[in-house]
């Protein structure tokens, strides 16, 4: 799920802050890679070298050492994807049903006032019951739900590369940059309709994005055993 600012907000440029290391990101980079390997079977072979992810490791840690694992899989993510990975918060959502959100962290006027919320993934410390939710026993929800959130930082900045002039250049899809573009604009929140909050083109790829993965990390065998 995405926090987003209101819409007259969208196209203004981010003040100083953590927006600041996202702009010296895309400075540094001078042009996509050609013919470059399918990103989502790389991020899955990345994460098959993070051995917290394995279900027996997974169990042993409490919530800072799967909060680590976690993190240690958004390097390995942000480096397939090219742009750096917002920071983890675990934190109690006050709804067990909540899984996690994201927050571009976009400031704007003189003062640099924040829209939205801070820039972060945020994810749910609270379940229904001991040992499920997103930091349950089972790594497969707690990763799913890092994906989701990671894959819409990584759509809003798709999003900002497509909608400045300097920087498309850097945009991987502009077919799908644009209709992200479009789709931030008229963000549709859960609360109002959430049939059209789940079908809209941000979240469906959200969605899909990290159920390919966790898919294939999962379900497929693999030289190190049992995930």
């Amino acid at each position: 799920m995405m926090e987003l600012p209101e819409e007259s907000d969208l196209g203004r440029s981010p003040e100083k802050g953590e927006a600041d290391v996202r702009d010296v990101f895309r400075e540094g980079i001078s042009q996509l890679p050609e013919g470059a390997p399918d990103s989502i079977e790389q991020t899955t072979q990345r994460l098959r070298a993070v051995e917290g992810l394995r279900e027996d490791n997974w169990q042993q840690l409490d919530e800072y050492g799967r909060r680590a694992v976690l993190n240690a899989a958004g390097r390995e993510v942000s480096d397939v994807f090219r742009q750096p990975a917002p920071p983890l918060h675990i934190e109690d959502m006050q709804d067990p049903s909540l899984r996690g959100t994201y927050g571009d962290g976009f400031r704007s006027g003189i003062d640099g006032e924040l829209e939205g919320s801070d820039y972060r993934i945020s994810m749910n410390s609270q379940s229904p019951n001991a040992g499920e939710g997103v930091l349950g026993d089972d790594p497969r929800a707690a990763l799913e739900t890092y994906l989701h959130e990671f894959r819409h930082g990584y759509q809003h900045e798709q999003i900002v590369r497509f909608e400045k002039p300097q920087f498309q250049n850097l945009v991987d899809d502009r077919e799908l940059a644009e209709d992200w573009s479009r789709n931030v604009k008229e963000y549709q929140d859960p609360e109002a309709d959430y049939e059209s909050y789940y079908n809209q083109p941000l979240e469906s790829d959200a969605r899909d994005f990290a159920a390919q993965i966790t898919g294939r990390l999962f379900s497929e065998p693999d030289d190190s055993g049992k995930r």
